[in-house]
């Protein structure tokens, strides 16, 4: 998928909750959570991580922490 494609994928009073910055993409969704992605150098998007991934990572840490 490249910036094209998910803005047309997103409706229009959505369009505002996808942030271009810097290579980066960040997409909020209806429910809050978060979907960040790199552009490469065709200008496809790559998923780098999102909010389920980011909560898995910290109570990995957290678990080793023994927090």
């Amino acid at each position: 998928m490249n910036l094209v494609e998910l803005y047309r994928a997103t409706p229009v009073e959505r369009h505002a909750a996808i942030r271009v910055s810097d290579g980066r993409v960040v997409v909020k969704g209806a429910d809050g959570a978060t979907s960040e992605y790199t552009i490469d150098g065709n200008g496809e998007l790559f998923l780098v991580s999102t909010d389920a991934d980011i909560r898995a990572d910290l109570a990995a840490i957290k678990e080793r922490l023994g927090i």
